[in-house]
C-alpha cells in the first residue's frame, strides 16, 4: 500500500438539460427557431416546446442523430451521456459546446 497522499479536486461540472443543449447549438449555428426545427423537421412551435423545456422531445434518439448528422454535435453530448466542460452553463463563454471535431 503507497503512503503518498491522496489529492482530490473538486471540478464544477454544468447538468445541462437537453432543453438548455438544444437552445446552445441552436444559437451556435446563428439559427432562427424557426430554421432549426425546419432542419429537425417538425413544426416551430413543437421545437419552441422543447427549446423552453416546456415539452420532452419524445425522440431524443433519433433527434440526436439527426443534429449529429446535419449540425456535427455529438449525439451523446445532446442526450446528457458525456460531461461538458467545467466552465458553466450553456451560454457561459469557453464552453465545449459538444462539437465534433475532426483532426486531420
Amino acid at each position: 500500500m503507497s503512503n503518498a497522499p491522496v489529492i482530490r479536486i473538486r471540478a464544477k461540472v454544468p447538468n445541462w438539460s437537453v432543453h438548455e443543449r438544444l437552445r446552445k447549438i441552436r444559437r451556435d449555428e446563428k439559427l432562427t427557431v424557426a430554421e432549426f426545427a425546419d432542419q429537425l423537421g417538425v413544426k416551430e412551435s413543437t421545437y419552441a416546446a422543447w427549446e423552453t423545456g416546456r415539452n420532452k422531445v419524445p425522440d431524443l434518439l433519433a433527434v440526436s442523430d439527426t443534429i449529429e448528422r446535419v449540425f456535427g454535435y455529438s449525439k451523446f453530448w445532446i442526450r446528457g451521456d458525456v460531461v461538458s466542460g467545467p466552465d458553466g452553463g450553456p451560454d457561459g463563454p469557453g464552453q465545449d459546446s459538444g462539437k465534433l471535431q475532426i483532426d486531420n
